[in-house]
């Protein structure tokens, strides 16, 4: 049976996947017990999609321009469980607190029988009245909806790569980096990054200098990060963060330096699923000149999953 966590913050709880303890007395014993009755009514598999098309005025049938993901939404449905009054109201707020609504994304986080982890973003959007009808004795029926502006999943651990080059130090492995270290005073390097997603996966690029004028390139489909006329020295980076709903370019200080993308550059690049890169294989290419030691360049993603 799947587990289901709720993380809010630096917070993880576990909600679901045979009963659970929502609240402990002074012992460690439970005070009120929580499971998960049913499990994403709405969908955890392929999300809703509308297809988008067009016609001109003497043309049979349409022309095909491609898709776009609706925003999912996950319905569940919970038991609360005490053995005294007290302890029922006290569950009752433990859990109105951590769903309490906020412009902070929760996450919802499934553990599956296959040792494999999906996590996906969502906001609190409906449901949690407890209603009297829904209370019978010490057990109370809790309806929750959550809304998933980014439909997509991901596995929350993180990827560990490292790269390097010829005559640098060697990289170091650290979670959730990708780092290049270059030895010569120009790169142009492609490394080939194996994606084993279902669906495409907007990193968070970070620039080091010393460094001029770089550019990074995912040759699949041509999608480049153009920073030509712009100089970092070294402490100076630049950050570019892809994911869905920022689209951001900030400096060591944090400010806005979107400006500084050349004209071409798309802040939709992203790593690729199969089949629009062929078995997932993803080449980037960076690009730079005026390098040195302390010259990096970070990758940082998820591997996203349509569904699960």
């Amino acid at each position: 049976m799947p587990t289901l966590s709720l993380v809010q913050g630096d917070g993880t709880y576990t909600l679901g996947g045979g009963a659970q303890p929502l609240l402990l007395d002074a012992d460690g014993n439970p005070r009120a017990q929580i499971w998960l009755e049913r499990d994403g009514d709405g969908g955890l598999g392929m999300p809703q999609l509308r297809r988008l098309a067009e016609r001109g005025p003497s043309q049979h049938g349409a022309s095909d321009r491609g898709f776009r993901l609706a925003p999912r939404t996950i319905d569940l449905v919970f038991g609360v469980a005490a053995t005294t009054y007290s302890d029922l109201w006290d569950a009752r707020q433990a859990l109105l607190a951590m769903l309490t609504p906020t412009d902070d994304a929760l996450a919802l986080r499934w553990d599956l029988d296959n040792g494999q982890s999906r996590q996906i973003d969502v906001y609190f959007a409906d449901g949690a009245t407890m209603e009297g009808k829904d209370r019978r004795g010490y057990l109370q029926r809790v309806a929750v909806q959550f809304a998933a502006p980014d439909p997509t999943f991901y596995d929350p651990t993180p990827v560990a790569v490292t790269f390097g080059a010829s005559g640098a130090s060697s990289g170091m492995a650290v979670p959730l980096l990708i780092p290049w270290k270059f030895g010569a005073s120009s790169i142009t390097q492609a490394r080939a990054i194996a994606y084993a997603g279902s669906w495409r996966s907007q990193p968070i690029i970070t620039i080091s200098g010393p460094i001029a004028s770089p550019v990074i390139t995912n040759q699949v489909d041509g999608a480049k990060l153009d920073f030509t006329g712009t100089t970092l020295t070294a402490g100076q980076t630049m950050t570019v963060d892809t994911r869905y709903g920022l689209k951001t370019v900030i400096d060591q200080a944090g400010a806005n330096k979107i400006s500084a993308l050349a004209t071409g550059s798309n802040l939709a690049f992203a790593l690729l699923a199969h089949p629009q890169a062929p078995g997932g294989t993803n080449t980037i290419q960076v690009n730079g000149t005026g390098i040195g030691s302390a010259t990096e360049v970070y990758m940082t993603f998820y591997t996203r999953y349509i569904g699960f």
